[in-house]
């Protein structure tokens, strides 16, 4: 398999629409979508091609190159989509940290108990892992001008490809643990290069767990500065929300899911609603 993801292949929509199986197209002029999230957009690519011309590195929408990304968009983006929906997105935050807070508090309860505590430890990990990739899907949504789902919160627990998303989080799980014992060096290098395999693999589904990796490696190596300097805004984003007693982490960490999909829309040529 080649290191590098083919790009989408003329007159087959990729991306994710209310089925997770189609992108739509650039909002026209003066508007935006139109309708929330149960509108299907027009299928089909835009005009002019196929999407992706030239791969992640550089290439752009439609063989167009892709749009200018800065810190100055992305977090501007995120809050002020956070703003626009805070109710829901608010609560989906809440039932992340809530439900892994739980299921860590009752691992540890379990102290004594090796068995009970490595079952609640696996169980946590795995509803923590289906729970981030629905927010990334949410996320995407509203980078898409798709609005809040009225079931966002089933939606949570109810990510696409979830046998691969599993897999996916396992990988990424023993490559990043494995780095990090590595004189952790090799660790940090492993969370930047495979920061975007998520966001593949719920946005792309010709993407398995493998591909979505390598497609994130191929992305990041291909626009190394821009996603060195948001990791970093996001790292400064998370430190401040920890030392606002911590319920800064409530704004902090949308703002970064959004940003990050915003980020994600613009390395890969793909427009961005709003």
């Amino acid at each position: 398999m080649s290191s590098t993801p083919p790009p989408y292949p003329p007159g087959e929509p990729g991306g994710s629409g209310p089925d997770y199986g189609q992108t739509p197209p650039p909002p026209p002029p003066g508007g935006g979508y139109g309708g929330g999230y149960g509108t299907p957009p027009p299928s089909g690519p835009p005009a002019g091609g196929g999407y992706g011309g030239g791969g992640y590195g550089g290439g752009g929408y439609g063989g167009a190159p892709s749009p200018q990304w800065s810190v100055g968009d992305a977090v501007p983006f995120g809050w002020r989509t956070f703003k626009a929906n805070v109710g829901p997105i608010l609560l989906a935050i809440l039932v992340l940290l809530i439900v892994n807070g739980a299921l860590q508090a009752l691992g540890s309860a379990f102290g004594d108990n090796i068995p009970l505590t490595l079952a609640f430890g696996v169980l946590g990990w795995v509803v923590g892992t289906v729970l981030s990739a629905g927010v990334v899907r949410g996320a995407l949504d509203l980078t898409e001008g798709r609005g809040i789902r009225q079931d966002f919160i089933m939606a949570l627990f109810q990510p696409p490809k979830l046998p691969q998303v599993l897999l996916l989080g396992l990988l990424q799980g023993v490559i990043v643990t494995v780095g990090l014992i590595l004189c952790v060096l090799p660790g940090l290098v492993a969370i930047v290069l495979t920061a975007f395999s998520v966001y593949f693999l719920v946005d792309r589904p010709d993407l398995d767990a493998i591909g979505s990796l390598k497609a994130s490696v191929s992305l990041v190596t291909g626009n190394l500065g821009s996603v060195l300097l948001w990791m970093l805004t996001c790292l400064g984003l998370a430190i401040a929300g920890t030392l606002a007693c911590l319920v800064g982490l409530l704004a902090a960490l949308p703002v970064i899911y959004l940003g990050t999909a915003f980020t994600y829309k613009r390395l890969t040529g793909q427009p961005v609603a709003g």
